[in-house]
């Protein structure tokens, strides 16, 4: 049984390493619990939720930089870290308007919040993929 459960979890890190769709997963989620961590933490601490957001995407746009750009695309510049700044601007302001909308059938906002990850998470790898990072 360990057996087939050490090959299963080896086929899988072989599957999400080897594709740009595979890699922005693996970035994705451990950018995303990063930002999501931030992002809770301010909320139980009393914070606003559009500074809880602001600055969750603050500290992690550098780290997302590098996990974004370095492992998932492996492309770097200054080109591109522009656009990758202006593509998390946009967003944020994105984000805030669907937790907004969000919040008028789900009163929780932390709860809120994670149920949007899956299209935030979809919307900003196309994003990334054809504008940010494409050629």
């Amino acid at each position: 049984m360990l057996g087939i459960l050490s090959l299963m979890a080896l086929n899988l890190n072989q599957i999400l390493n080897s594709s740009l769709a595979g890699r922005f997963i693996l970035a994705g989620i451990v950018n995303t619990l990063f930002g999501w961590t931030i992002f809770s933490t301010l909320i139980i601490l009393g914070m606003n939720v559009k500074v809880s957001l602001f600055f969750g995407m603050v500290f992690g746009i550098l780290f997302n930089y590098m996990t974004i750009g370095g492992y998932a695309f492996k492309k770097f510049s200054k080109l591109i870290f522009f656009k990758f700044i202006l593509s998390n601007i946009f967003i944020y302001f994105l984000n805030i308007l669907m937790l907004s909308l969000v919040q008028k059938k789900i009163e929780e906002v932390i709860l809120g919040q994670f149920l949007l990850l899956p299209l935030l998470a979809t919307i900003s790898f196309i994003i990334m993929k054809k504008i940010v990072f494409k050629g």
